[in-house]
């Protein structure tokens, strides 16, 4: 998918890529050294997900631009996406048309949200309701060390790193993976992820461990003299 959004920005001649990240943490720091005109992220990120690396940099750079991808637009994810300030959230199965709309409203200091997500939005706007749901009753199920492996794996480390951490066996791990999915009713890992994140249980500033193959794109506009077709760095 990396490849296809820069040869969707290399081909419209409107944006340059200044710079890539592989995991949330990456995207901060990367941001921070880069200072591009928008950031374009991913949430399923390792380290720190996206809406939580969105939440550092708006926090240390309040005027920064960023646009969400995401495979996922239930209402909490967009709703953490919206209370935190990013300016646009798109699903990536939206065309390259939709994303360079979305990059142009940004940096030109608007906002920009699909027509499912304006949904979803206005909705939540008419009923008065701008809360994040509670699964409270959910948490309160697991033991411990299942909040333990869920925090764990919903921050994007593989069973393996999960077991060195907690010192568990692989085994044990897997097990208790099951056993997660079979309580919160959720048919895998990313759906683990998203509930996590859904409760808060993976906002966390600095987390350690992995690297993955997922990157974050920080474009800048193009200059006006600048020849349309370019190979961003």
């Amino acid at each position: 998918m990396r490849d296809g959004i820069r040869a969707i920005l290399e081909q419209s001649g409107e944006f340059e890529v200044v710079g890539e990240a592989e995991t949330g943490v990456d995207a901060v720091t990367t941001y921070c050294r880069v200072n591009p005109d928008v950031l374009l992220m991913e949430i399923a990120l390792p380290q720190m997900n996206g809406i939580d690396a969105a939440r550092e940099i708006l926090g240390r750079s309040p005027d920064a631009k960023v646009v969400i991808l995401s495979i996922n637009d239930d209402e909490n994810t967009v709703l953490a996406a919206f209370r935190c300030g990013v300016r646009a959230f798109l699903r990536k199965e939206e065309s390259a048309t939709d994303l360079l709309e979305a990059l142009r409203a940004v940096c030109k200091g608007g906002l920009y949200w699909s027509a499912r997500i304006s949904d979803l939005l206005l909705i939540r706007l008419q009923r008065g309701d701008f809360s994040l749901k509670d699964n409270a009753a959910s948490l309160r199920q697991l033991s411990r060390r299942e909040l333990q492996i869920l925090r764990l794996l919903a921050k994007g480390h593989s069973t393996r790193e999960v077991a060195a951490a907690l010192e568990l066996e692989v085994a044990a791990v897997r097990t208790c993976r099951r056993i997660l999915m079979k309580k919160l009713k959720l048919g895998n890992v990313a759906d683990l992820a998203r509930f996590a994140f859904a409760t808060g249980l993976t906002t966390v500033r600095l987390p350690e461990i992995y690297s993955n193959s997922h990157r974050d794109d920080f474009v800048k506009p193009m200059p006006a003299a600048t020849p349309r077709r370019f190979s961003p760095p």
